[in-house]
């Protein structure tokens, strides 16, 4: 195996390669942070959508029901006492 050595880099080399890596950092941080508004706006939606379910079914229940609940825990109050 021959081994090649890598020769150095120029001082206007260097600040090319930095500036290049600058760039593509910066580039990464916008869509990184696009991405993220993507994320936060589609969990937002599904935050809202689960709280109108919860509201439908505490409003879905009927009367009967509630008072049928509310005699047993009325009970079982009562055998504590």
């Amino acid at each position: 195996m021959r081994s090649s050595k890598i020769k150095p880099l120029t001082e206007e080399e260097k600040q090319q390669k930095l500036a290049e890596l600058r760039d593509k950092m910066s580039e990464k941080r916008v869509r990184k942070a696009a991405e993220e508004t993507k994320e936060a706006k589609a969990n937002e939606l599904i935050r809202r959508k689960a709280g109108k379910v919860r509201t439908v079914n505490f409003f879905s229940f009927t009367p009967t029901h509630c008072s049928h609940h509310l005699s047993h825990r009325n009970q079982r109050r009562s055998k504590r006492i």
